[in-house]
C-alpha cells in the first residue's frame, strides 16, 4: 500500500500555518505586553508623584513639636482671657493655615484609585507573562512535532523510493 504523497504535504502545510498563526500570535502577545509595561510605568510614575504630593501636603506644623514653650503658653492664656473678644495676632504669634481636610480626602482617594489601578495592571502583566511563555511553549512543542512529521515524511518517502524499485526489479 502506497500513502498519498499529497496527505503529508497538507500536514506539513497545517503544521506550519498553525506554528505562524502561533507566532502571529506570540508577537501580538509581546506587543501587549510592552504596552503594558509602559502603562505600568506610567502608573508608578503618576503614583509617586501623587505620594509626593500628599506627603508635602500633610507636611507637619513646625512648631507644633515644641512642647511646654514659653511661646505656647502666652498664646494659650491670652486665648482663655475672658472677654477678649479681639484676640489680637501677637508678633510672634504664626498663624497656622487650615487645610481644607476634604483635600487630603481626595488625594488619599486618587492615591487610592492609582495603587488599585497598578495592581490591576500588575496582575494583567503577570498573566500576558504566562501566556507569553504559554505561547513560547506552544510555539516550540509545534515546531518539535513539524520537524518529526518533516522526518517521518522523508523516512516514508525514502521507504516508497526503495519499495518502487524492488517493484521496477521484480517486474524485469
Amino acid at each position: 500500500m502506497i500513502s498519498d504523497p499529497g496527505a503529508h504535504d497538507w500536514r506539513e502545510f497545517k503544521l506550519q500555518d498553525t506554528t505562524t498563526g502561533l507566532e502571529s500570535q506570540l508577537g501580538q502577545a509581546q506587543e501587549e505586553l510592552r504596552l503594558l509595561k509602559e502603562q505600568l510605568a506610567n502608573a508608578e510614575a503618576v503614583k509617586k508623584q501623587a505620594q509626593d504630593e500628599l506627603h508635602h501636603n500633610t507636611k507637619p506644623n513646625p512648631l507644633a513639636g515644641v512642647e511646654g514653650s514659653a511661646f505656647e503658653e502666652e498664646v494659650i492664656d491670652r486665648n482663655e482671657i475672658p472677654g477678649d473678644v479681639e484676640k489680637e495676632t501677637d508678633v510672634f504669634e504664626v498663624p497656622v493655615e487650615q487645610e481644607d481636610p476634604r483635600s487630603g480626602n481626595e488625594e488619599a482617594e486618587r492615591l487610592l484609585a492609582k495603587e488599585d489601578e497598578i495592581k490591576m495592571l500588575k496582575a494583567r502583566l503577570y498573566d500576558m507573562d504566562k501566556e507569553h511563555d504559554s505561547l513560547g511553549k506552544e510555539k516550540e512543542s509545534l515546531k518539535s512535532q513539524l520537524s518529526d512529521s518533516v522526518s517521518d515524511m522523508s523516512n516514508v518517502k525514502a521507504n516508497e523510493d526503495e519499495m518502487a524499485s524492488k517493484v521496477s526489479r521484480i517486474g524485469e
